[in-house]
């Protein structure tokens, strides 16, 4: 049909819950979600960290000293430590440890 925007199959939404409020984002909320593997640095994605799921911003630093091998491929390379960066400033950003589970579901729309 011309004219007819086509929607991306890896393309959905999520009915956000939050249990403390972020500015931009409401408790009922939907946001739609392109879902993907990886993100850059400063978007906004939906993860699943240690068994709890989250809306917050992408970012990355040095590894931790603890983590360095961790983050480190067969070719010596380090790669950067992934970080979920809080809207809300009464709680920490979460540095994410190599031994609990992570996952990138999608970028926030």
């Amino acid at each position: 049909m011309p004219g007819a925007v086509p929607t991306p199959v890896s393309l959905d939404h999520l009915h956000l819950w939050l249990g403390a409020s972020a500015p931009g984002y409401h408790d009922g909320q939907i946001v739609w979600v392109q879902k993907c593997e990886t993100l850059s640095a400063g978007q906004v994605g939906i993860f699943v960290y240690d068994g709890e799921g989250y809306i917050k911003r992408y970012g990355e630093q040095q590894p931790e000293n603890d983590s360095v091998d961790a983050y480190t491929d067969s070719y010596g390379v380090i790669h950067m430590q992934p970080v979920l960066i809080s809207y809300n400033r009464n709680y920490a950003d979460k540095i994410v440890r190599p031994e609990n589970q992570f996952e990138i579901v999608g970028r926030v729309l």
